[in-house]
């Protein structure tokens, strides 16, 4: 049971712990549902409303790309006219619903209670990736505030069934004064893991064609997804996100080093030791052990730092452990 002190939630049970990721998992998958324009209406015009705006019209894009350009051609059709600058409102509508939520939320958690959830929380708000103006990430804080509620938290019952409402209805919009723009939502989204993810198509993908890719939750190229075989030496080097350069290496596989040119250091039976000279790194040179993969063809070239003698010593390194203490019986 929950121990209840001073009006504030101090403990979860194991059986409430569990809850937590079912709550979550079960909002997030509302990401993929087809946009009901009707409920999508209504919710943006209820929080604009509650907000204290004029009810807005609510245009609709087939993807969020599509929506960007309606509203860059309705800004030159209109000469700015219809569509003003609104960070203001944007800022206020972001904020309005999560505020008062979340201060409910927090006033009625104990104060390690509080810390754990929330460490919980940013955990999961990390593995849902973007870089768009998306309200697609509030669902975990739907499944959150809900969790909330089967706790015993107890919220404005309006606000909350506002907040759900827009959440699980919109899930990318572009507000501005009198007008919005709301985009259709996904027709595909593949997850790993909770992290976007799909190594043959766009890992979002929309009616119109439009898709994100992304792999391992890293956001990559549709080149690096569907033509990898055409990836070059230059894709590596020109690329400065550390995580994006490894998936372009992984995806160039054999012709990785090869491309770059790599020498043999050392061989031994769990693998080779390469080096290779980098252009704009700062160290220059560096070295990969390169590995097979047991159970499958597939081959790794793992990056270990540029001291490391061995091909054993390089693949020990990668698991965290000293060179003595890896003796597998079969090699990975």
């Amino acid at each position: 049971m929950i121990k209840i002190k001073k009006g504030q939630l101090k403990k979860l049970t194991k059986a409430q712990e569990k809850k937590i990721p079912v709550f979550i998992d079960r909002y997030i998958k509302l990401a993929e549902k087809p946009t009901d324009r009707k409920k999508a209406t209504k919710a943006v015009q209820n929080l604009y409303k509650f907000a204290g705006f004029e009810k807005p019209i609510v245009i609709f894009g087939a993807s969020p790309f599509q929506t960007v350009i309606m509203v860059a051609m309705s800004k030159i059709l209109f000469k700015g006219k219809l569509i003003k600058d609104s960070s203001q409102l944007r800022s206020q509508l972001r904020s309005q619903l999560d505020s008062q939520l979340g201060s409910q939320l927090d006033s009625q958690l104990g104060s390690q209670l509080r810390s754990q959830l929330r460490s919980q929380l940013d955990s999961q708000l990390r593995s849902i990736n973007n870089d768009w103006w998306l309200t697609v990430w509030w669902l975990v804080w739907a499944g959150w505030y809900m969790f909330g509620k089967y706790i015993g938290v107890k919220f404005d019952n309006e606000v909350l069934k506002l907040f759900i409402d827009f959440v699980t209805n919109v899930t990318f919009i572009i507000p501005y004064k009198g007008i919005a723009f709301v985009s259709e939502t996904p027709k595909s989204i593949s997850w790993k893991d909770k992290v976007l993810h799909n190594e043959t198509k766009g890992a979002v993908e929309y009616a119109d064609g439009y898709s994100l890719y992304s792999i391992n939750g890293v956001r990559v190229t549709k080149k690096i997804v569907k033509t990898p075989e055409k990836l070059t030496k230059n894709d590596w080097l020109k690329e400065s996100n550390l995580e994006v350069r490894r998936i372009i290496q992984e995806r160039m596989g054999e012709r990785f080093v090869k491309a770059l040119k790599a020498k043999t250091i050392q061989k031994d039976k769990y693998g080779e030791l390469l080096e290779v000279d980098l252009e704009n790194d700062p160290e220059k040179v560096a070295r990969y052990v390169k590995v097979k993969d047991a159970s499958t063809p597939r081959i790794y070239f793992l990056r270990c730092p540029p001291d490391i003698e061995t091909a054993k010593a390089g693949v020990s390194w990668s698991f965290g452990i000293k060179e003595s203490e890896y003796n597998p019986t079969i090699e990975t």
